[in-house]
């Protein structure tokens, strides 16, 4: 049996036989481990599932099982929210692996065991508790999140963000990969050398740079901004109320499809129900699609941040 390895995320205990260093890692010891990483066979399918193909790759589903199969290389079987196969061609790239494990694998992980995970970035506010940056792709959410990160204020997540009600029923997000996903140009923006991270894949200009001294506890749910570029002069920022707060969390989850058309997370709507109906401030940011500062935005932020909790 191949040795394993231990670390911590999303406030699960992991026992891998891949090595990530990228991960915080933990000492084996008695702890009883949440969730089981190996290598091995896979079904080639999943009979009876609801079946799914975007891009390049296939999501299969049915109750508390999920097969994501990439291309001819490689495939992930997810089950229970407490393992994840992997089978891998000898042809597969190990960035590959990386890519889609900690992507769509981790997304049917969360949704099984209950999170309800966002798509966004998130740092942990002055006052304790999570500030989340939600957006589509080059919306600016791990450019914002990774600056603020080296303004003192802790990186708790890069691109997932996932929440759920503690014990206390406080809804509370959980820290994930101790990283960032950035593209070439952002690094240069932010003035960080390339070498200091490394590619996404072999063929993109786009880097997991390290998170500067990430949180390493659950922070509770602060406030929540949509980024949006648009045809606007400036950034400006405006709350969202009622049905808004809805649509805008539907449209903002991780892999929203595994929960509604997968049926991966049967709590998925009791969770947004939940949220949307909290006292958590949920925002709207929009900034200009070409030359917005981003200096104004980390400013707008940490200035909302000193404005009294409502």
């Amino acid at each position: 049996m191949a040795p394993l390895f231990h670390f911590h995320c999303y406030g699960l205990r992991f026992a891998s036989e891949l090595h990530f260093p990228e991960m915080i890692q933990s000492v084996a010891s008695t702890e009883e481990v949440d969730v089981t990483i190996r290598m091995g066979e896979t079904p080639s399918s999943l009979p009876g599932a609801r079946r799914m193909e975007p891009f390049d790759h296939c999501w299969e589903g049915r109750a508390n099982e999920f097969l994501l199969t990439v291309g001819l290389h490689l495939r992930f079987h997810v089950v229970e929210g407490n393992s994840i196969t992997i089978q891998a061609t000898p042809d597969a790239h190990s960035d590959a692996l990386r890519l889609f494990l900690f992507g769509s694998a981790f997304g049917a992980l969360l949704h099984q065991r209950g999170y309800l995970p966002l798509h966004g970035s998130s740092v942990r506010m002055p006052d304790g508790r999570a500030a989340v940056f939600l957006g589509h792709s080059g919306s600016g959410k791990s450019t914002l999140a990774a600056l603020l990160g080296r303004r003192g204020h802790p990186p708790l997540g890069d691109d997932t963000s996932p929440l759920r009600v503690d014990e206390g029923g406080a809804l509370c997000l959980y820290p994930g990969l101790p990283q960032h996903k950035l593209w070439l140009k952002t690094l240069e923006q932010l003035e960080h050398d390339p070498s200091d991270g490394h590619r996404v894949l072999p063929t993109m200009d786009k880097y997991y740079l390290p998170a500067f001294s990430p949180a390493l506890t659950p922070a509770p749910l602060g406030k929540l901004y949509i980024l949006e570029p648009g045809d606007v002069g400036s950034v400006t920022m405006e709350p969202l109320v009622g049905k808004e707060r809805l649509a805008a969390l539907f449209d903002h989850t991780y892999r929203s499809d595994f929960a509604r058309r997968l049926g991966q997370n049967p709590g998925y709507l009791r969770l947004v129900a939940a949220v949307a109906g909290s006292g958590v401030t949920i925002r709207r940011l929009r900034r200009p699609c070409e030359g917005w500062s981003l200096s104004e935005c980390v400013e707008l932020m940490e200035a909302d941040w000193g404005a009294p909790f409502r």
